[in-house]
């Protein structure tokens, strides 16, 4: 026999308590359809026996999985992101554990396919190389194949190229500086991004030179 308890998390959502351990939440609906305010207020110390806690909990398994499933639909995930969103929703540890065993099963969780979409995306949004680094390390947990897959999808020739990309966006600031001051500020700006001095240096003497090659 297990205890058991209800906690109202909001209005739509109860949080189940087997012996003081909550094990994940039930909606309004389904915990009425259990008739688990019967079992709760019946008697001054409600306890279920193990086939109410089986059917309880295949209840909140199946609950959590459709969650689980409509919050990846949005966008790609990682497997420590999706750790996270399974915590808040109040889950015992062993049922997120087959949970997202049964995602990554599936390959619906992806962790490298995840960081080759996350690392091209902020690589197009013009991210410097220990920019994304930092991002990636509050998403994947592995930071062994964290470094392995930057290293592979950012090259110091494609760090160039961004870098280049961010200055050329840069060309039309400060336009009212005197040049020293504006290259001043240029390289104040992207060495904050992650880029290193010197290879702000030499993407600028690398830009000055394909100007005047097709000036030529």
């Amino acid at each position: 026999m297990k205890k058991l308890n209800l906690k109202q998390k909001n209005k739509r959502n109860y949080i189940v308590i087997f012996d003081e351990m909550p094990q994940g939440e039930l909606p309004v609906s389904k915990v009425r359809s259990l008739s688990l305010f019967g079992n709760l207020f019946a008697i001054d110390d409600p306890e279920i026996d193990q086939k109410q806690s089986n059917d309880i909990i295949i209840e909140i398994t199946n609950y959590a999985w459709q969650r689980l499933l409509n919050w990846l639909a949005m966008q790609e995930r990682s497997l420590w992101e999706c750790r996270r969103y399974l915590q808040k929703l109040s889950l015992a540890e062993n049922i997120a554990a087959d949970l997202l065993e049964k995602a990554q099963g599936y390959n619906y969780i992806n962790d490298e396919r995840f960081a080759e979409l996350y690392i091209n995306s902020l690589i197009e949004n013009g991210k410097s190389y220990n920019e994304i680094k930092a991002k990636l390390r509050t998403k994947i947990a592995d930071s062994e194949l964290l470094d392995n897959w930057l290293h592979e999808h950012y090259s110091r020739h494609k760090q160039q190229d961004v870098l280049k990309g961010n200055i050329k966006k840069l060309s039309g600031r400060w336009t009212d500086l005197e040049p020293a001051k504006r290259l001043h500020k240029m390289i104040e700006y992207l060495s904050r991004r992650g880029f290193s001095y010197y290879e702000i240096k030499d993407a600028i003497a690398s830009l000055e030179e394909e100007y005047e090659n097709d000036d030529s």
